[in-house]
C-alpha cells in the first residue's frame, strides 16, 4: 500500500523561509525536520489503516500507533504546523528558533513514534504487501512553488534527498524499516548540491509498468467507479471493465487499421498510471459533454454523479476527439517541463513542425543544420539527445525476419514489439523504443542497428515522435500502421 504526499502548503513554506531570514542553511535544516516528521506521520497513518489487514496484531507499539493516528496533529500534513511553531519562537535568534522548532516537532513525531513504527514493521515483514511512503516534492509539469521561487524548490528537494540518504535508506537487516520512495523531476540539477551524491546512484531507479499491469490497474479503477455509479458489470473472458466502457476496437486515424482500444490509448501515454487515468477520464468527460449537448427536454438525462451508458461503450469518435485534445494539452505541459532543463527545446521543436513521421536520421540532421548558427551552434547528436531525454522522440526498428525479431525481444523485451495484421497484407513487425521503455540511449540504439552498424542489412532504423506530440508538431503521420507501443 502506497501513500503519497498531498497538498504541500507553499504559503507555509514561504512563511518558514521568511521566519529564518532567508538563511538557506537554517532553512534546509528546518525542512529536513519537516520532511522527517511528515514521513513518520504518514507511516503511522498507514500502519493504523492497515492494522486489520495484518490480522490485528497486538502490543503496546500497535496501541501507540493506532491512538496516535487519531490525534489532530496526525490528520493534517506537517506543513500546517508551521504558522503555529514559528509563532512560538518569533522573538528568538535563528539558532534558537531552529532548536525550538526541532524540539516541538520531536514532542509529536520523535523517538517514541520512531521506535513504535520500527517494531510494527518488524511484526509485518513477512507480508507481501508493505506500507510505502512515496513523495513527489515538486509537482510536474507545472509547480506553483517552482514558478514563485526556483531556489526554494531546489532547497526543498535537496533537503528531502539528503534526509533520505541520512535516515531512510531501507534495509531488512538494519533498524530502519520504513520504505520511502522519492519521485524527483529529472530537470532538477540536484546531484552537485547533495551532502552525499555518491549515494544517489545506488538508490536511483525507474518505476516500470507493463501493459498487463497497467490494464489491471485501470480495470480496478473503472470497476470501482462502476460500483459507485451502481452500474451492473460482470467481467468476462473477452470483456473486461475497460472494454465495457470504451469498446474493443477503434480505427487508427491515419491508416484505418483496426486497433484494440486499450493499446490505442496506451500508445499515447508513457506507460504511467497517471497518464492512463488522465486519458480515460478525459474520454468519459467528452462523452458526458456530448450527451449533455443533446439534452433537449425529452427523456434523455445524464447524471454526472452516476455515469451510466446503458451497457453501451463510448463511441470511437468521442475517443479520438478526447485523445486529440488531451494529447495537445499534455504536449504543451511536457514542453514546459523539458524547457526547464533544455532552454533550446522550443527552437528545436519549432523547426521540426510539419515533419513526416517516421523520418530518417539524415532528415533530422538536415533540419537541425538549417537552424544552427554561430549564436546557436546546434548539432544533430546534441538535439537527438535532448529530444530523447525529453521523451519526445523514439526509435523505430523494423526487423527483416522472425530471427531478427527474436533478437530485438531479447534486447528490449516483448512489450516493445508490435505486430500489425491486416487482411490481404503481409504482417508488419516493428520495435518501438522510447526513453521510458529502455535504459539505452537513442544514439546507442542507432549505432547498434542503424546504417553504420554490422547488422544494417537485417534491420531498418527510423525515428518517430511520440504520438502525444503529433498534434503539437502538426506532423504528417504514416498511414501504414499505428506508431508507438
Amino acid at each position: 500500500m502506497v501513500s503519497r504526499r498531498r497538498w504541500l502548503d507553499t504559503d507555509a513554506i514561504f512563511r518558514l523561509k521568511s521566519f529564518l531570514l532567508d538563511d538557506n542553511n537554517m532553512l534546509k535544516k528546518a525542512l529536513e525536520m519537516m520532511w522527517e516528521s511528515e514521513v513518520i506521520r504518514v507511516e503511522i497513518k498507514l500502519l493504523a489503516t492497515m492494522w486489520e489487514y495484518y490480522n490485528k496484531p497486538s502490543g503496546e507499539h500497535w496501541l501507540y500507533v493506532r491512538s496516535k493516528a487519531k490525534v489532530e496533529t496526525f490528520v493534517e500534513p506537517v506543513w500546517k504546523l508551521i504558522p503555529h511553531i514559528t509563532g512560538m519562537f518569533q522573538n528568538k535568534t535563528q539558532v534558537e528558533a531552529v532548536e525550538g522548532f526541532q524540539s516541538e516537532l520531536s514532542k509529536i513525531f520523535g523517538s517514541e513514534s520512531w521506535r513504535a513504527i520500527q517494531r510494527c514493521l518488524k511484526d509485518i515483514e513477512a507480508y507481501d504487501i508493505q506500507p510505502v511512503v512515496a513523495i513527489e516534492p515538486i509537482e510536474t509539469p507545472q509547480s506553483p512553488l517552482e514558478e514563485r521561487d526556483p531556489n526554494l524548490s531546489q532547497i526543498l528537494t535537496i533537503s528531502l534527498i539528503d534526509l533520505f540518504t541520512r535516515r531512510f535508506e531501507y534495509s531488512k537487516t538494519k533498524p530502519q524499516r520504513i520504505r520511502l520512495q522519492l519521485s524527483v523531476p529529472w530537470h532538477k540539477g540536484i546531484r552537485r548540491s547533495l551532502k552525499e551524491p555518491q549515494k544517489l546512484a545506488q538508490n536511483e531507479g525507474k518505476f516500470n509498468w507493463s501493459p498487463g499491469t497497467l490494464r489491471r490497474f485501470i480495470n480496478a479503477r473503472i470497476e470501482h467507479e462502476m460500483k459507485v455509479a451502481k452500474w451492473p458489470f460482470q467481467p468476462k473472458a473477452n470483456r473486461d471493465a475497460f472494454t465495457a466502457l470504451f469498446g474493443k476496437q477503434v480505427s487508427h486515424k491515419h491508416s484505418q487499421y483496426q486497433e484494440e482500444t486499450f493499446f490505442h490509448v496506451l500508445r499515447h501515454t508513457r506507460h504511467r498510471p497517471r497518464d492512463l487515468m488522465r486519458f480515460s477520464r478525459e474520454i468519459v468527460e467528452h462523452q458526458i459533454a456530448h450527451d449533455l449537448s443533446k439534452v433537449n427536454g425529452n427523456n434523455t438525462t445524464i447524471d454526472l454523479g452516476e455515469l451510466r451508458y446503458k451497457q453501451s461503450p463510448i463511441s470511437p469518435q468521442i475517443i479520438h476527439a478526447a485523445i486529440r485534445k488531451t494529447s495537445l494539452e499534455i504536449a504543451n505541459q511536457q514542453v514546459i517541463e523539458a524547457g526547464r532543463r533544455y532552454q533550446e527545446i522550443r527552437s528545436i521543436l519549432y523547426t521540426l513542425r510539419g515533419i513526416n513521421v517516421p523520418f530518417s536520421c539524415e532528415e533530422l540532421a538536415s533540419k537541425i543544420q538549417k537552424i544552427s548558427n554561430n549564436q546557436q551552434p546546434y548539432t544533430y547528436l546534441n538535439c537527438l539527445r535532448i529530444l530523447w531525454n525529453s521523451g519526445f522522440i523514439g526509435v523505430e526498428i523494423t526487423p527483416k525476419d522472425e530471427h531478427c525479431l527474436n533478437h530485438l525481444k531479447e534486447q528490449f523485451g516483448t512489450d516493445t514489439i508490435k505486430r500489425y495484421h491486416q487482411r490481404g497484407k503481409p504482417t508488419v513487425l516493428k520495435c518501438f523504443l522510447f526513453e521510458y521503455n529502455t535504459a539505452r540511449t537513442a544514439q546507442e540504439i542507432i549505432g547498434d542497428f542503424g546504417e553504420q552498424s554490422e547488422v544494417a542489412d537485417k534491420y531498418t532504423v527510423q525515428l518517430v515522435f511520440h504520438p502525444v506530440m503529433f498534434g503539437y508538431l502538426n506532423a504528417h503521420v504514416s498511414n501504414e500502421y499505428p506508431i508507438g507501443v
